[in-house]
């Protein structure tokens, strides 16, 4: 049939090209081609160039020795001897079998096959693409010290996955992120008929809180160097303790050497966020009492240190007498000598105490230390009474005795005749051991031999005052040598009253 084709599409194409011929060949006159009226003459030389031209279905003429698929030279005509002895051309396509009528159109060689195209099946129909109804779920949360990555849903059972952070190296385990931040993930699904889907989704962690922050210490003594508490932080995520520099950053106060109050700026970092504030104080270092004492309503404490090294400030005085309540004074050096109610036992304590920055911060109580009055309050009062209490004459030391302990207002003494009365009655002991300031001293017989003796007050440290020629103080020693004859001097309480 494409053969066919070709001979009537080449045998027009001589027909054209002969009329062309015949054409160019005549005289470019109008009356020998198109102004001549006889016709006859125009059909002659149309009759000239159709005869020598082949027949439409006999192929081509010997002269066009045109050359089909191979077949070389002309075909030969065929003919056939009709019933009147005359010879009828035979197409060469019916003897071949062929039925010049059916004819398919002519197909070009050069043609492509359109790719939809099945020419065995004959199946036109073009192919439908391939859909994956592949589902992704992207990561988004907050740190919880867990890993996390996507989630890939509906695909097929045969497919392969693949997993990449960079778009270039993939493998088939899933990336994960623990740490805040985020990860954008590549996947890529492959199909068992080769298709090929590739995407990206991210795996995002927010920064969790700090949940709570506390100091070693919240209160610091002074000691003249920087001080800096210890932090322990925790986060939301659960009950361990944070490391710094990786979960948070510290930032102290300046200045943390003087008294006062400082600040710690806790701030997250990594998978952390947030910030909590602390504070400290640098109080006065505890200070100390170096001496104390107590003598007949006279209290006199003495600091070891100037304040300056305690953190500077002044001194705070506590101090109350047994059963007592506190009292309280100020001191600004080293010792201070308090006027105090008479008591034979008082307590005392002492601290520093510094304002700056309009807020006042005390240093620590030193320890309370018992001050004992070295004489009895009732004794000290016979004793200061007796310094007061003017001489009463030679030979009356009975009676200046007794005046002292009325002056004292601690007693009423007993007015004996002579002073052996005293000793007699009052005086039992001349064992030292036994001898308190406030007790009389009395002798039996007097320096002179005479049997009214004499009598005095003992005001310690060894000492005897008493009125002889006038007010004197002797010792113990020089008052025994003088009165002391043929018996021994001997000591103890008017009218038998302890004085303590």
């Amino acid at each position: 049939m494409k053969r066919i084709a070709h001979r009537y599409v080449r045998t027009i194409l001589v027909v054209f090209l002969a009329l062309a011929m015949c054409l160019t060949t005549l005289p470019l006159t109008g009356a020998s081609v198109y102004a001549s009226d006889d016709t006859s003459e125009i059909a002659t030389e149309v009759n000239d160039i159709t005869a020598s031209t082949p027949p439409a279905e006999g192929g081509f003429s010997d002269e066009e020795n045109l050359t089909d698929e191979g077949t070389e030279g002309t075909e030969e005509k065929q003919t056939e001897e009709q019933p009147d002895g005359t010879e009828e051309k035979v197409p060469a396509e019916e003897e071949n079998g062929e039925n010049p009528d059916s004819i398919s159109p002519a197909v070009d060689s050069d043609s492509e096959i359109d790719g939809n195209e099945d020419p065995a099946s004959g199946n036109n129909d073009p192919e439908e693409p391939v859909s994956l109804n592949v589902e992704v779920k992207p990561f988004e949360g907050t740190y919880n010290a867990k890993a996390h990555t996507i989630t890939l849903s509906g695909v097929p059972e045969d497919a392969v996955v693949e997993y990449s952070t960079n778009g270039t190296e993939w493998k088939t385990n899933k990336p994960t992120r623990t740490s805040a931040g985020t990860t954008t993930v590549f996947y890529r699904v492959t199909t068992a008929d080769g298709y090929v889907l590739e995407d990206t989704a991210d795996i995002t962690v927010h920064r969790a809180a700090l949940k709570s922050a506390s100091l070693s210490s919240s209160s610091f003594s002074y000691n003249g160097k920087a001080r800096e508490p210890k932090v322990t932080v925790y986060g939301s995520v659960n009950s361990k303790a944070l490391k710094k520099g990786t979960n948070y950053t510290v930032k102290l106060s300046s200045g943390r050497k003087k008294v006062g109050k400082y600040t710690v700026t806790i701030t997250g970092k990594g998978d952390y966020k947030g910030t909590i504030t602390k504070t400290f104080t640098v109080k006065p270092a505890k200070a100390a009492l170096k001496s104390k004492s107590l003598s007949c309503g006279t209290l006199k404490v003495s600091m070891k240190k100037k304040t300056a090294s305690y953190g500077g400030g002044y001194y705070q005085i506590a101090y109350k007498k047994s059963g007592g309540s506190w009292k309280y004074a100020k001191a600004t050096s080293k010792t201070k000598t308090l006027s105090v109610p008479e008591a034979n036992t008082y307590y005392v304590k002492v601290r520093v105490v510094k304002k700056t920055g309009g807020k006042t911060y005390k240093g620590a109580w030193s320890k309370t230390y018992k001050v004992v009055n070295k004489i009895p309050v009732k004794a000290q009062k016979v004793l200061n009474a007796a310094n007061r209490t003017p001489f009463a004459g030679q030979g009356w030391c009975a009676a200046w005795v007794c005046n002292v302990f009325d002056r004292s207002g601690v007693l009423t003494a007993a007015r004996l005749p002579y002073a052996s009365d005293y000793y007699r009655r009052y005086c039992t002991s001349s064992n030292r051991a036994d001898l308190k300031p406030g007790m009389i001293v009395a002798s039996r017989y007097s320096y002179a031999g005479g049997y009214a003796g004499h009598i005095g007050i003992y005001i310690g440290n060894g000492k005897v005052i008493s009125n002889e020629t006038r007010i004197t103080i002797k010792t113990i020693d020089e008052f025994a040598a003088t009165y002391g004859h043929g018996y021994p001097i001997r000591w103890g309480w008017m009218n038998g009253k302890k004085l303590l």
